[in-house]
């Protein structure tokens, strides 16, 4: 482990690795943490050519157009990384796709080919859970709290995607939103084998499915419409007995975005602006270039508001939650190049980001610059990734506001 001085803020920043090829820590709002309290995190293979970069790209794809946890395995390789001590252990454990972390035990559910396999993280071995059937509807995006239900998405989208310009193209940006497309949700219970569709869409497609924390039975997912003129969050059991349901419904122009589970699975948490008078959405959709202030909301599962913060200091990549619920962080945006910490309190709606730390990485338009802060289990560490001698690598700085 190395340390540095921030030129800015003048705090010890942790740099964990060194990898030539650099190292990650995933998507802000997948799980990351153990039991024993390290961190999972992500370095291209020995055997790839892939390389993580001071563009935010990996091996010449656009970051945006991934998402980090869901990669296939040859190209990668887990990394745990301890936030006290600095040290690194790298895992010999290859698989298809990484479907999720449950960081109560350890467990992590993977897709091998037409497997469903789960290991418990770090010394277990691979177990198949299910083979899944030759005509299963979906492909896999998501497990269950309880391992008991998969969840599958279904795409029609046959429109080649320009890949996103690095500053904001109002042309670029309504012709991905509004290009035709459609999707299924499904719930396919491991026991019975049995699918039960969930949601179909028309004009958008469901994404970001994210099984509760804590409840087996339900889930959290978006359409990926353009977040102020579609409803964003939805929820809904994964034995269809409920019809799905918004989270926070939306007024025309109100905008959601950047969506995630609060620790204890009761709340969900996301960004909001009020867009409804702004004569701007059409010419300047970005919501990180909106002349509308920025504010942490939280929705109880039933998709009632419960809580909405005093407007924010900027309008923050992505927002996220230590495990004690008392700090929020921030991840700045094109013109604020740090990360943030704020202390939270529900019962005030005040809520002054910091600075902590200098991100080195050139912020992209729409597709951010792959920070991914989060916290440590204890919340004493935001780690996060920057750019060090050209490659991402995993960082930490100390919260102690």
């Amino acid at each position: 482990m190395k340390t540095h001085i921030d030129e800015h803020t003048g705090r010890e920043i942790h740099v964990f690795t060194d990898l030539q090829r650099g190292c990650i820590v995933d998507y802000f709002r997948l799980p990351r943490r153990l039991p024993d309290h390290r961190i999972i995190a992500f370095t291209a293979a020995t055997s790839s050519s892939a390389s993580l970069n001071a563009r935010g790209t990996i091996a010449s794809q656009p970051y945006n157009l991934l998402s980090s946890f869901k990669m296939q395995a040859e190209d990668w390789q887990l990394v745990l990384v301890d936030p006290d001590s600095g040290d690194t252990e790298a895992l010999d454990l290859r698989f298809d796709l990484a479907l999720k972390l449950r960081e109560s035990d350890g467990r992590l559910w993977v897709v091998n080919g037409n497997k469903i396999q789960r290991i418990d993280l770090p010394d277990g071995d691979l177990q198949t859970v299910t083979t899944l059937p030759p005509d299963c509807p979906g492909n896999p995006v998501d497990i269950t709290c309880d391992g008991r239900t998969l969840l599958l998405s279904h795409h029609e989208d046959d429109q080649p995607r320009l890949p996103a310009p690095d500053f904001c193209d109002a042309d670029w940006f309504w012709n991905l939103i509004e290009r035709p497309r459609s999707g299924v949700l499904y719930a396919f219970d491991i026991e019975t084998q049995v699918a039960t569709i969930l949601q179909q869409t028309d004009g958008t497609m469901p994404m970001h499915v994210d099984s509760s924390p804590v409840d087996p039975t339900l889930i959290r997912y978006c359409w990926d419409g353009s977040a102020v003129y579609d409803q964003r969050v939805w929820a809904a059991r994964t034995d269809g007995s409920r019809p799905p349901w918004k989270i926070r419904p939306q007024a025309n122009g109100e905008l959601v975005a950047h969506e995630f589970w609060w620790p204890d699975g009761e709340l969900i948490a996301y960004k909001f602006q009020d867009r409804r008078n702004d004569p701007t959405v059409r010419e300047c959709p970005y919501a990180e270039y909106s002349p509308c202030p920025t504010q942490l909301c939280l929705a109880d599962r039933d998709g009632r508001e419960v809580y909405c913060s005093d407007p924010v200091n900027m309008w923050h990549s992505h927002i996220n939650v230590s495990p004690n619920c008392r700090y929020v962080s921030g991840e700045g945006s094109h013109d604020h190049l740090s990360v943030y910490v704020a202390a939270f309190d529900i019962g005030s709606t005040n809520i002054d980001f910091v600075p902590l730390a200098t991100i080195h990485t050139p912020y992209l338009a729409f597709a951010g610059n792959c920070v991914n802060a989060g916290f440590s289990a204890d919340s004493r560490w935001l780690i996060y990734n920057d750019t060090i001698d050209g490659t991402l690598q995993v960082c930490a700085v100390a919260v102690d506001l």
